[in-house]
């Protein structure tokens, strides 16, 4: 039986078919952040870090994952090292030229940070801070983004370990 997102992960429908569902996915975790079950993050997860997928999938995938990352119940399921490897590892690949994609990354570990007190820490060990201050990755940020990741930063140092780490 294949629900929710795992459509959208398959590639035997057609990208046009996937897109659409993914669009309609990301208005409604916009309003309801909680419907989303781990499996469906897992997905999302997959669909944003594949360099290989669809440009406008990885785009609504992200869109999706900050959306859920903006309610304090989901942090059970994103609030895990290695989901914040993955999306730390795939921020500084092939986002450089794809300034709508580093906007919902952006947008996502600005809601990330702010899930649990304890985000910080994780988002630091995964090299966030590293990968985001890359110079030529700063460069190709929309002013949008840029906001996003000042303020990310800064409540990186309210958390002590952070602050030591930046």
């Amino acid at each position: 039986r294949v629900t929710g997102v795992q459509t959208c992960a398959l590639p035997i429908f057609p990208v046009t078919l996937r897109v659409s569902a993914l669009q309609i996915f990301a208005a409604v975790t916009a309003t309801h952040p909680t419907c989303p079950t781990e499996q469906d993050i897992m997905d999302l997860l997959f669909l944003t870090c594949n360099e290989f997928e669809d440009q406008d999938l990885r785009r609504f995938s992200a869109m999706s994952l900050a959306n859920i990352a903006s309610e304090v119940e989901n942090s059970a399921h994103i609030l895990k090292k290695p989901h914040l490897d993955a999306l730390v590892a795939c921020i500084g690949t092939a986002m450089n030229d794809d300034t709508v994609l580093l906007d919902h990354m952006t947008q996502l570990f600005h809601n990330i940070v702010r899930l649990d007190p304890g985000a910080g820490q994780l988002v630091i060990q995964s090299n966030f801070h590293e990968r985001i201050t890359n110079r030529q990755l700063l460069s190709s940020m929309s002013p949008r983004a840029a906001i996003y990741v000042s303020d990310t930063l800064r409540h990186l140092s309210e958390d002590l370990f952070a602050r030591l780490e930046l």
